[in-house]
Formats: C-alpha cells, sequence, structure tokens
C-alpha cells in the first residue's frame, strides 16, 4: 500500500471528525479560508459537532472540483464530505502546491464527478469580517470589544 499524502492524511481527518489530527496537520503560520488556523478549525469543529448531534459518525467523501463562473477557484479540486445518516453535507477544494495543501475553502458552487444522491442540508463554514486574518484590531475596536462584553454581563 502506498504512503498516505498530506491531502489523504487531511481528508482522512476531516472524513472521522478528527479535530485533534487536523490541527496537528494544518501548518500554524497559513491561513485556512482567510481566517488563522485556529478560527478555521473552530468554525469546522463546529460543524462536526453539528453533524454528529444529529448521528453522523463519519463522513463520506466524492472527489469533485468548484465550478463558479467568477471565482478564481474554479477548477480546483476538492471534495464533498456527505455525512452517513444525515445527507448533510460540506463542500471543501483545497489549494495544492507541490503537494502541499496551502489552503483550504468551503465551496458554493461544486459539483461532483459522480452523482450525490440523498443530499440534505449544505453546510458552511462561515467567517465573518472581524475574523480574517485581515482584519485589523485597533485599540479602538478592543475598547468597543471590552465594552460590549461588560454590557453582555450585565
Amino acid at each position: 500500500m502506498p504512503p498516505r499524502t498530506y491531502l489523504q492524511s487531511i481528508v482522512d481527518a476531516i472524513s472521522t471528525f478528527n479535530i485533534t489530527q487536523l490541527t496537528i496537520l494544518l501548518h500554524d503560520h497559513r491561513t485556512y479560508q482567510d481566517t488563522t488556523k485556529e478560527i478555521f478549525i473552530e468554525k469546522l469543529g463546529e460543524i462536526f459537532d453539528s453533524l454528529k448531534r444529529n448521528g453522523d459518525t463519519i463522513l463520506v467523501y466524492q472527489k469533485g472540483v468548484c465550478d463558479s463562473t467568477g471565482c478564481p477557484n474554479k477548477g480546483c479540486r476538492g471534495y464533498r464530505f456527505i455525512g452517513n445518516q444525515t445527507g448533510s453535507y460540506i463542500d471543501i477544494i483545497f489549494e495544492i502546491k507541490y503537494e502541499d495543501v496551502t489552503d483550504i475553502y468551503d465551496c458554493t458552487q461544486f459539483v461532483t464527478f459522480n452523482t450525490s444522491e440523498g443530499l440534505n442540508n449544505k453546510e458552511s463554514i462561515d467567517i465573518t469580517f472581524d475574523e480574517k486574518a485581515s482584519f485589523n484590531k485597533t485599540p479602538s475596536y478592543w475598547a468597543n470589544l471590552a465594552e460590549a462584553l461588560v454590557a453582555y454581563e450585565e
């Protein structure tokens, strides 16, 4: 049996809801879907938790590509991960350079090479503006955040 590639290790970790393995595999210095590794993994973990609560024990995956005409990722390859009980799914594309996964994105216009049957809810990794790695957290932002947290606690 040939050794697993870096991409296959990531796909296997997603397929088995293995957040710990993803945390080890993904590079700390990279962004994923334009956010930090930590936020990306947190968002993916929330999706995993929801799927598991609804009865999924594994995500079956199918190969496919981004098919969006207005997307710079058109033609990028990825996988559709489908819950084995719920039929809920998430489409993820992988940017790869020299056998290395350099980015991971949730894809909204994904098509698989095989027909996907029994699909239900499409899950998405939603990154808000202030969660983006490029968001400049100014002193004013931190002050407003602190005030909002105090107000929330009251």
